[in-house]
């Protein structure tokens, strides 16, 4: 699979089946903040989460819990 989620349509929801990296992941985390017209700072503050845990998320570093499913629901509320 492509680190770019060039399988998805334009302007439609991410497919959670379709992501498989934490490229994907990222790519389709950052579309869904940029649709919403967020900043990260924006969304740390509504969320409790630190910057820097947020930065990790949308770069890709690394992935919410999986213990924590409330947190990608935190995030793609916003």
């Amino acid at each position: 699979m492509s680190d770019d989620l060039s399988h998805a349509t334009p302007g439609t929801e991410p497919d959670p089946d379709a992501i498989a990296t934490g490229s994907e992941f990222a790519a389709a985390l950052t579309d869904l903040r940029h649709r919403a017209g967020l900043s990260i700072r924006s969304i740390a503050r509504s969320t409790g989460i630190p910057s820097a845990t947020l930065g990790g998320y949308f770069s890709g570093r690394h992935l919410p819990p999986a213990t924590q499913p409330q947190v990608l629901e935190d995030l793609l509320a916003e």
